[in-house]
This record gives structure tokens, sequence and C-alpha cells, in this order.
């Protein structure tokens, strides 16, 4: 039992990790469909689709635009992120051949008086 369900959650988490920002977008999309289906089944009422209330309706649709556009801009992150590693990589860590001897201790403390 335990080794299965060790498997699952590695199967799992890698499937969530490469589909990061596009389940956000699916469920986005999910919830406005559902407002969809909740408006034609007011004007449709004899085709068997459940009837929603208005306010229900309106939640889907809010909700699913809310959701699709956070799944875009997790994607835009992530790519933004990705692109500023690679550059921070390259400039924080300086070649040998660039560094600096520090400069050496004039007996003073600074702010003291000559």
């Amino acid at each position: 039992m335990g080794l299965r369900n060790w498997g699952l959650d590695k199967v799992t988490g890698y499937v969530g990790r490469k589909t990061e920002g596009y389940k956000t977008k699916a469920g986005g999309v999910g919830l406005f469909l559902l407002g969809i289906v909740g408006i034609m089944g007011h004007i449709w009422p004899d085709v068997g689709l459940p009837v929603q209330e208005w306010d229900i309706i309106v939640g889907e649709f809010a909700g699913g635009l809310a959701a699709f556009g956070i799944g875009a801009k997790v994607e835009k992150v992530k790519a933004a992120v990705a692109e500023n590693t690679e550059i921070t990589k390259a400039t924080v860590t300086p070649s040998l051949e660039q560094s600096v001897e520090p400069e050496k201790w004039n007996g003073k403390i600074p702010g003291q008086f000559p």
C-alpha cells in the first residue's frame, strides 16, 4: 500500500509540475463553460441542462475569467524567472581574472580626524 502511494505521488507530482499554469487555465475554461451551460439551461429548459440561479452563473463566469488570467500570469512569471536566472548567474559570478584586491588599512578609523 505504501509503495503504491509513493509511486502515485511521484507520478502526480511530475505531471503537476509539468502542467503548472495550464491546470489553472483549464479550470478557468471549465468554470466559464459551466456559466455558458447555466445560461443554456435558462434558454432551453426542456433539454435537460441544469437550471442555475443567475448569481451562480455570474460567479462562474467571473471565477473562470479570474482563474484563466492567473494561469496566464503564472506562465509569464515562470518565463521571466528563468530568463533572469540566466542573466543573474552570468553577472554575479565574476571570473578569477576580475578579482579585486581589498584596500589596505591605513590605521585610521573611518571618520577619525587626521
